[in-house]
């Protein structure tokens, strides 16, 4: 059997893999590898199928840059660049998590690279969408395992092509729901992962969690997290990019798991379907667009239970939900942002026409923290170091 292998590995060296042929295969990106040639052909033909590009399967030990392992590689590509090979496997995360790059040739040295996300939008491959979604609005979905529903949104008297586009996907456990623009692809995305077991969305919720935390510094993220639970990780403004200011947010709630995208600012024209977007496209599952009046609430109670402001009566001060981070009221956030401010009437003898600010704090409502903002310093610091400056 040994022998065998060993003249299947000299043949396979000599051709190249099945359908490819040559000495230097290239990048390409390494899905799995199989004991058995024809479970990797057919996986190798679902793969081509689901990236409507190139795919196949080769015997490992015919490639001296290679491991040597008695197995059949299924692999996407091949591709000349590396950087196109990572942003495949990228792609690939959700049904490959353990995708890499690898340079397949006859040379003995082994040139491999981690997935590695270029942008926000390489997230996106943690959940179940085929490579055809970036494609125009013929969308293509491999059928087996897939259920989509495509419609257009109306916009008025405009083109077809300019009218956003809807898709509604299910696959296995994932009910995905995505808003795009004909050629720049999805502004907007909202997918649902409801297996019916907690300990299946914990790790999942580690799984996507776990590779954005990884890479947002490097790709100068900024990141919002509560352990276990909640992750939003914001890229910022780049005025040259075409698709910026994203948020890309994984958010844990009982027995299934949300994942959430949107683009908040384009380079040049913005997209076609962007003033088209419906209200719901723009939904987010973070508490301050339902909670807005219990953290009005609670700042408000600090006056009572920590003695603030003696000066004042109750209606002297006005309590405004003021964010302090210069996004857009609903964009998704952790916090609520919170300006106390001193009322003029004519009765209390000041400027109808002013309002001074008094205090300004930010209320986490997941973990019940409240920060004041050190009006010297504009630094964050907790209640009890507020308390401290003000005996």
């Amino acid at each position: 059997m040994r022998a065998v292998g060993l003249i299947l590995s000299s043949v396979l060296a000599l051709a190249g893999d099945s359908g490819t042929g040559g000495r230097d295969l290239g990048w390409v990106v390494a899905c799995e590898a199989l004991t058995s040639e024809d479970v990797a052909r057919e996986h190798a033909e679902e793969l081509k199928e689901l990236l409507l590009d190139d795919a196949g399967h080769l015997w490992i030990p015919g490639w001296p840059s290679l491991s040597g392992q008695e197995a059949w590689l299924v692999y996407a590509g091949p591709y000349d660049e590396e950087s196109e090979a990572a942003g495949v496997a990228c792609a690939l995360l959700w049904r490959h998590p353990d995708a890499y790059c690898i340079h397949v040739d006859a040379i003995p040295e082994r040139r491999t690279s981690p997935t590695t996300p270029r942008n926000t939008g390489d997230f996106l491959g943690l959940i179940p969408l085929p490579m055809g979604l970036r494609m125009p609005p013929g969308i293509y979905f491999p059928g087996e395992g897939w259920e989509v529903a495509r419609s257009l949104i109306e916009a008025g008297d405009v083109e077809e092509w300019e009218q956003p586009v809807r898709l509604d996907i299910n696959h296995g456990d994932w009910e995905i729901t995505i808003w795009m623009d004909s050629y720049a692809g999805p502004a907007e995305l909202r997918a649902i992962y409801a297996p019916g077991s907690e300990g299946e969305v914990e790790r999942e919720f580690q799984r996507i969690a776990g590779f954005v935390s990884e890479h947002a510094s490097r790709l100068g993220l900024e990141l919002d997290q509560h352990e276990g639970l909640l992750l939003l990780a914001r890229e910022e403004d780049d005025p040259e990019a075409r698709l910026s200011n994203r948020d890309f947010w994984v958010y844990s709630h009982g027995n299934s798991l949300e994942v959430g995208y949107t683009v908040r600012s384009f380079f040049g024209n913005p997209l076609y379907c962007w003033d088209f977007l419906p209200d719901e496209a723009h939904e987010n599952p973070f508490p301050p667009s339902a909670q807005l009046d219990h953290v009005v609430a609670r700042i408000a109670g600090l006056r009572s239970s920590e003695n603030l402001y003696p000066w004042a009566r109750e209606t002297d001060l006005v309590y405004v939900v003021q964010f302090a981070d210069g996004l857009e009221p609903t964009a998704p956030r952790l916090f609520v942002d919170i300006t106390v401010r001193e009322r003029h009437t004519e009765e209390n003898g000041g400027d109808p026409a002013t309002a001074p600010v008094v205090d300004r704090f930010r209320v986490y409502l997941l973990s019940n923290e409240i920060l004041w903002v050190d009006p010297l310093t504009g630094e964050y610091e907790s209640i009890d170091a507020m308390l401290r400056y003000r005996q």
